[in-house]
């Protein structure tokens, strides 16, 4: 079920005691539906009712959802960048409240799906409470349609009330031009997924992203501007432009052959959650490779696991060092897989290699970044990598119990030289135990 709509009843003669004009003309109750679950639904302490929606001037609303237009569609949450901290900004209803009642929810794209994340919350202020906690993924188009339909009824409104040429018609106008337009489209989405508006940028800025595009790969051009810095931009286009020379300069290791015919005989993907694809693909790998439960330590692990000779795949990692992205692999003249880690440790680089093995052999990637966006194909690789790693069954039989503490997490990790991090995450994800502090 895709469904997502915000329903507007206007409430004029509730209005009269409002200042503004613009507020005073788009005063409404307003019910916002997801997949048949009332969000807006709420208890009224004044009233002491139960009722589907909220009373409240929908201008701030909808100037809010068109100032943070692109990112709301393009900008998923990246962990290392300076932007980082102001993304609840561009993606919670919190921040679009202007003194108003707003449920809780975070609108968060991750590709060509985007998250609403809602929670019960009390609105001390207005004496409300928001009685509905839940997480849907919705598709990209479905969102911005229904969003899309909010702020064309506010501008609608304010039109039927003789008010023209507001911030938000304006802004509107400005989108509506640019979404007609390729080129500025494309730019607009990369300017999103760097965390930036698309409308306050300097020209510096501007012909940065415009350099990206023409130098940077067209395959790995998402995940480049979601991970990317827009000051470091030029710094991390030489990056990719020499590892990829790298790679390509060599004929690739001819003892991971055997991984090209693999990679043929994959099936494609069966659509699911992200990580459900990630977790499924990391089973089906095993058994392909009848590698049974058993976790993957080391690099001779993996040698056995691919019936490599010793030292074949440690040989094959190169690292070179960058502070933003985690690997990137692309394919050698031989048609295996090339693959350049960027982390010294041991562990790091056995996660980055699980991450590229999955873009190579599932994903069926010619050319892939590896980075700490959330983004789809972020998630389902290191959904992938963990599974293959560390079965989630395995793992809960060496926990001590159900209760599982940081100092039980750094001992595994230090005996099985796989990070606390992906430890964690695999007890989270899959409920294997609660983790105490």
């Amino acid at each position: 079920m895709n469904q997502f709509h915000l329903k507007i009843d206007w409430r004029e003669e509730d209005s009269q005691q409002i200042q503004g004009a613009e507020l005073q003309a788009t005063w409404a109750y307003l019910e916002i539906i997801v997949n048949e679950i009332t969000i807006t639904q709420l208890y009224d302490n004044f009233n002491q009712e139960v009722r589907n929606g909220l009373y409240l001037p929908l201008y701030p609303f909808a100037e809010w959802l068109a100032i943070n237009w692109w990112s709301l569609g393009y900008e998923c949450q990246t962990t290392r960048r300076k932007t980082a901290f102001t993304y609840a900004k561009r993606h919670h209803l919190y921040f679009a409240r202007e003194g108003y009642a707003l449920p809780s929810l975070a609108i968060q794209p991750a590709g060509d799906q985007i998250y609403l994340e809602w929670q019960a919350v009390e609105a001390p202020w207005q004496r409300l409470k928001f009685l509905q906690t839940g997480i849907v993924g919705l598709d990209l188009e479905i969102v911005r349609d229904g969003l899309a339909k909010f702020i064309e009824a506010v501008i609608w409104r304010l039109e039927e009330k003789n008010i023209f040429q507001t911030f938000l018609a304006e802004e509107w106008e400005t989108i509506k031009a640019s979404q007609s337009n390729s080129d500025e489209y494309d730019f607009c989405v990369a300017a999103a997924q760097l965390g930036l508006n698309p409308y306050r940028l300097s020209s510096s800025e501007e012909t940065s992203i415009l350099e990206a595009s023409e130098q940077i790969p067209a395959e790995l051009l998402k995940d480049f501007y979601l991970a990317s810095e827009i000051g470091e931009l030029s710094a991390h286009i030489n990056w990719v432009r020499q590892t990829l020379d790298t790679i390509h300069s060599t004929h690739g290791n001819k003892a991971l052959s055997s991984l090209i015919e693999l990679r043929k005989s994959i099936p494609e993907i069966t659509p699911r959650r992200p990580w459900q694809e990630g977790y499924e693909c990391a089973r089906d790998l095993r058994k392909r490779l009848n590698v049974g439960s058993d976790i993957i330590i080391s690099w001779q692990d993996f040698d056995r696991c691919f019936r490599q000779p010793e030292g074949t795949w440690k040989e094959t990692i190169t690292c070179k060092p960058h502070s933003t992205f985690d690997a990137l692999m692309s394919i050698t003249q031989n048609l295996a897989p090339g693959l350049v880690v960027t982390k010294p440790r041991e562990d790091s680089q056995k996660f980055a290699l699980g991450r590229a093995l999955f873009e190579y052999l599932y994903a069926k990637q010619d050319t892939s970044l590896i980075s700490v966006a959330r983004s789809e194909s972020q998630k389902r690789n290191r959904a992938f990598a963990a599974e293959f790693l560390l079965p989630c069954e395995t793992l809960r039989q060496h926990l001590p119990g159900n209760m599982v503490s940081d100092q039980d997490l750094d001992e595994l990790a230090s005996n099985w030289v796989i990070s606390s991090h992906v430890i964690r995450h695999q007890i989270e994800n899959h409920h294997l135990a609660q983790i105490i502090f």
